[in-house]
C-alpha cells in the first residue's frame, strides 16, 4: 500500500505500481505525451493525481477489450 502525499503527485515508480505497469511503460507514455509529469529539480518526475486517474480510466478499458 501506497501513502498518497498530501500535495498530490506520486514518482514515476509509484505511478507504476498503482496502475500494475512497469517503470517502463510510465516512461513511454511520458515521451510521447499520454502522460504528463512535474519536474523539479532534484526530485524524481513527480505524476499528478489526476493525470493518474486519467490513465487509469484508460488501461482499465484496454484491459477489458482483450478479455
Amino acid at each position: 500500500a501506497w501513502y498518497i502525499p498530501y500535495n498530490g503527485v506520486v514518482t514515476q515508480a509509484m505511478a507504476a505500481d498503482i496502475l500494475d505497469v512497469s517503470v517502463m511503460t510510465i516512461n513511454n507514455w511520458v515521451n510521447t505525451g499520454l502522460l504528463k509529469t512535474i519536474k523539479q529539480k532534484g526530485v524524481p518526475s513527480l505524476v499528478t493525481l489526476y493525470d493518474l486517474k486519467r490513465m487509469r480510466k484508460r488501461v482499465l478499458e484496454q484491459r477489458r477489450r482483450r478479455l
